[in-house]
């Protein structure tokens, strides 16, 4: 113990004679420097996050609003193929006394032949939506899987900004300068 006080004392002894020499406030100036660049860095960080959270948001209200237009156009379809298998299976004794039906030529058929290319049309259209349903799906998985490893990065850097500060805590002890307090007084002089 009478050894390690006696270190210490001979450090400070050696860090004050170190002191005035250019070469330590050029390292201190220096350790400042690259301390104020980590920040500034985590600053840009924290700007573009933001800015891929708004971008995410954005895909993430489109997807939904596309999702609604599916689900109702699924809702839809259910429902006519109820009436179309209501509609197969009525039996009245009209029907049953004709037995097959007439092969019909008349403004009923071209309505007929109208209503099929319509529901052609539609199902083909119904193909296309699940389609780019599908696509937009991957398309959002992999949004929030890049969104979650720069919440991870984001996440990191306070810690790593802390472990860098404590890092240069036995330079500033051994060169008797507080880095918070310069931090301090830079960032008074930049409010000037």
């Amino acid at each position: 113990m009478q050894k390690s006080f006696q270190q210490q004392k001979r450090m400070r002894v050696h860090h004050r004679l170190f002191l005035g020499q250019p070469v330590a406030r050029n390292l201190i100036n220096e350790n400042l420097t690259s301390i104020i660049d980590v920040k500034i860095k985590n600053r840009e960080v924290q700007t573009f996050l933001e800015g891929i959270k708004g971008a995410l948001g954005k895909k993430k209200d489109s997807v939904d609003e596309k999702n609604v237009a599916l689900q109702s156009l699924v809702y839809q379809k259910n429902n006519l193929m109820l009436e179309i298998g209501d509609c197969t299976t009525f039996q009245t004794k009209e029907l049953n006394k004709i037995g097959e039906f007439p092969q019909i030529n008349s403004p009923d058929a071209e309505v007929h032949a109208k209503t099929i290319e319509k529901l052609t049309a539609e199902l083909q259209e119904r193909k296309f939506l699940y389609e780019k349903f599908k696509d937009i799906s991957a398309q959002k998985d992999q949004a929030e899987k890049k969104l979650a490893l720069l919440k991870q990065q984001y996440e990191d850097y306070p810690g790593l900004l802390k472990k860098l500060e404590e890092a240069s805590v036995p330079l500033q002890d051994f060169f008797g300068i507080s880095g918070n307090k310069i931090c301090a007084k830079l960032e008074e002089a930049k409010s000037l």
